[in-house]
């Protein structure tokens, strides 16, 4: 006969079956939820590089985190305090005005002098005489020492040739005098108490028909001195490049038409 088993042994075995059926799978599954979770693509393990910033037209690369960086930390920092300059020092700057506000106007501020060139209009000449030595040109010398020719300034209701004739003869003395013709005309600028003046002047070719009258300088005119030149003398003592031209067509005149 089978020896009959105790209630106390038959709830061990039923222990030992349910530990065996039951227990291992929640260990399993503890030991499941305890491992980390790995992903599908190896990428993901290494570490994340940062995205490359775009390159600007220059070559330079600018990172947009430090550019961010930056800007929160100037925020953060003094939050009074703002990109821009302060309107105080945009009103002192005249670069940051308007053009129109900045137009006429110096560095400070101020309102710029006008500085456009007044136009006037003189008329002289070249003044020649014939001598035993051969042809002389009058010159006159002003205060600063250069040698020119005689003129001045056109006075309402006269003509070219009449202030020619008279400037010569106010300046020099001169005044038995013929114009031959009309030379050419010279431009240059030059400035008379504060004034910026554009001055054109006439030039002439005027024969002093009296080889002997004497030379008679007017000082109040600002003419220290006046004297007779020959032709080459003349040339190299005049201070003007355009008078030295006038002057040696001058000359060539004189000796197609024999005027001397």
């Amino acid at each position: 006969m089978r020896p009959s088993s105790s209630p106390r042994a038959s709830v061990e075995t039923t222990l030992a079956v349910l530990s065996t059926v039951c227990l291992v799978p929640f260990t399993d599954k503890a030991n499941f939820m305890t491992q980390p979770k790995t992903t599908k693509s190896s990428e993901s393990s290494q570490p994340a590089q940062a995205k490359k910033p775009k390159r600007l037209h220059n070559g330079r690369r600018r990172s947009r985190r430090r550019k961010s960086t930056q800007l929160t930390a100037s925020t953060t920092t003094n939050p009074t305090q703002t990109a821009t300059r302060p309107i105080a020092n945009q009103a002192q700057s005249p670069k940051t005005q308007p053009r129109s506000q900045t137009r006429g106007r110096n560095g400070d501020g101020s309102r710029r002098k006008n500085n456009k060139a007044v136009r006037e209009y003189s008329a002289g000449g070249v003044v020649f005489r014939s001598t035993d030595k051969g042809v002389e040109f009058l010159l006159i010398e002003d205060l600063k020492g250069r040698w020119s020719v005689p003129k001045g300034h056109v006075e309402s209701g006269e003509t070219l040739e009449q202030t020619a004739l008279r400037e010569i003869g106010e300046e020099t003395g001169l005044h038995n005098t013929r114009i031959h013709e009309k030379l050419d005309k010279v431009h240059f600028f030059y400035r008379f108490e504060g004034k910026l003046i554009f001055m054109t002047t006439y030039i002439f070719l005027i024969e002093a028909n009296d080889p002997e009258e004497p030379i008679v300088v007017e000082e109040s005119e600002g003419i220290v001195g006046a004297r007779w030149f020959p032709a080459k003398t003349a040339q190299q003592v005049l201070e003007y490049k355009d008078l030295k031209n006038l002057m040696e067509r001058s000359l060539a005149i004189i000796e197609q038409r024999q005027l001397a």
